[in-house]
């Protein structure tokens, strides 16, 4: 039963697969898997700024102290309102026990990854075809890696904003699901998703209060 069920999914995601492969390279070339897992940070633009506003949050939240000063960065800040993605700090938390650098690294793979899975998902949601569905995840991936300005905003480490309005897509889509299906489990989602999508870019509530 279990063989003929990994059966049928092969069969219905066949392009799926290949199309991640085919994102999986891009990304590689990009971001060499192997740079993961060296001891050298990520040292293009805001990346640094970000992998330090995060582990000097860690710190600050391990002692209890949710508002932070460090005199040697810039005369000081505060680095729980400029760290606006919360996300990498959890990261931090739940992996302690790994090195920081290979965490953040880890953390930054993964959503250039898994990125175009929030649009197919949220296609899904939306009730398009699996056909749709699919041609959605290339066509995200094509602008995560061909897209001049976007590419450029990921490149130089602005990549919260782009990864957060995604998981917020994602959320809105559970929220089209739960009107259609009426299942509580749908809510769970969304409240999940929005709460993933403004720790990673607080602005990202503009969305939901704009409209209203």
């Amino acid at each position: 039963m279990e063989l003929n069920k990994i059966k049928y999914f092969f069969k219905i995601n066949k392009w799926l697969l290949i199309i991640f492969i085919f994102h999986f390279l891009l990304v590689n070339h990009f971001f060499p898997v192997i740079e993961v897992f060296n001891d050298k940070p990520i040292v293009t633009d805001d990346y640094p700024y970000k992998f330090y506003l995060s582990s000097v949050q860690k710190i600050s939240l391990e002692n209890f102290a949710f508002i932070g000063i460090d005199f040697n960065f810039s005369e000081g800040f505060n680095n729980f309102i400029y760290n606006w993605d919360k996300v990498s700090v959890l990261f931090f938390f739940l992996i302690f026990f790994l090195p920081e650098i290979f965490v953040f690294k880890c953390y930054i793979y993964l959503l250039f990854l898994f990125a175009p899975f929030l649009i197919y998902f949220s296609s899904i949601n939306f009730k398009f075809n699996i056909k749709v569905s699919i041609l959605s995840f290339f066509i995200c991936s094509i602008i995560i890696n061909f897209h001049y300005y976007i590419h450029l905003y990921l490149f130089v480490g602005i990549y919260s904003y782009i990864f957060g309005c995604l998981y917020l897509l994602l959320a809105l889509s559970y929220i089209y699901k739960f009107v259609y299906e009426k299942k509580r489990k749908n809510i769970f989602f969304v409240i999940i998703l929005i709460l993933v999508s403004l720790c990673l870019h607080p602005l990202l509530i503009l969305f939901f209060l704009i409209p209203i």
